[in-house]
C-alpha cells in the first residue's frame, strides 16, 4: 500500500569548496516523496535556489526512490527540503536550447554556441558576452598505424538533446571518425554540458574501439 508522504523533511548538504554547479543523485526512503515537484533547494536567508530535477527510479508504491538533482549553489549553506509541504518554484532561466534540421544551438546567457548535425567538430559559432570567438568547428582527428588521418568533420550518426532544463542542458553526439576512401576508425560519444548563467562548457569525450584487427584489440 502507498504511504502518505511526510509533511516535510530537511537535509543539510555538505558541498566541496568552490562555487561550481552541482549534479548529483539523491535517494529517498519508500513513501517519503511523492513527486520531484515537492523537492527544493534552500540557501542562506531561506532563499530558494533554482533547481532542476528528474525522477530516475520509483519504489513499488509509486513514491520517488532516486532523483537527479541540478543546482548552482553560490556561497553559503545549502539545505534540501522535501515532503508534501515544500513545493519547487518555477525557475526563470536564460538557458535556451534550440534544435533545427541542421544544428542544435545553446545559449546560457553568458556563452552561446552551435553543434552541427552535418559536419561535427565539437562546437562552432561560439560567442562569449556577445563577442564572437570562433566560427568554424574545431575538428578532432585520429592518425592510424598506416599514417591515414581520420576526422570528426562528417555527419554524426546521432545528435540528441538529453537534458534541457532551467539549470543544465546536455547535448549528446555519437558517430565515427571518417578517413580516406570512406573508411571509418573508432567511434566517439560526446556529451556537452552547459549551465545557466555560466560562461563555460564541460565536454565528456569517449572513444570506442570497434576495429577488430589485432593491432587495435590486443
Amino acid at each position: 500500500a502507498a504511504r502518505t508522504p511526510a509533511a516535510g523533511g530537511r537535509v543539510a548538504l555538505r558541498l566541496e569548496p568552490g562555487a561550481m554547479p552541482v549534479t548529483t543523485g539523491v535517494p529517498f526512503a519508500r513513501g517519503a516523496l511523492a513527486s520531484d515537484q515537492h523537492l527544493r533547494v534552500i540557501g542562506d536567508a531561506s532563499r530558494e535556489i533554482p533547481s532542476q530535477t528528474r525522477v530516475l527510479q520509483r519504489w513499488n508504491d509509486g513514491s520517488v526512490k532516486w532523483v537527479l538533482l541540478d543546482f548552482d549553489p553560490g556561497p553559503g549553506a545549502v539545505t534540501l527540503e522535501y515532503g508534501s509541504r515544500p513545493r519547487k518554484s518555477d525557475a526563470r532561466s536564460p538557458l535556451r536550447v534550440t534544435e533545427s534540421g541542421g544544428e542544435v544551438t545553446v545559449d546560457t546567457g553568458r556563452i552561446a554556441f552551435a553543434v552541427s548535425k552535418r559536419r561535427f567538430g565539437l562546437i562552432h559559432d561560439v560567442s562569449l558576452g556577445g563577442v564572437k570567438l570562433m566560427r568554424e568547428p574545431a575538428a578532432f582527428t585520429l592518425t592510424a598505424a598506416d599514417g591515414a588521418v581520420y576526422t570528426s568533420l562528417a555527419p554524426p550518426e546521432e545528435v540528441v538533446v538529453e537534458e534541457n532544463g532551467p539549470v543544465r542542458a546536455v547535448v549528446a553526439v555519437k558517430g565515427h571518425h571518417h578517413g580516406p576512401n570512406g573508411r571509418r576508425l573508432f567511434t566517439y560519444a560526446i556529451r556537452i554540458h552547459t549551465w545557466a548563467n555560466r560562461p563555460f562548457v564541460r565536454i565528456q569525450h569517449t572513444f570506442g574501439n570497434d576495429n577488430p584487427t589485432p593491432n587495435f584489440t590486443t
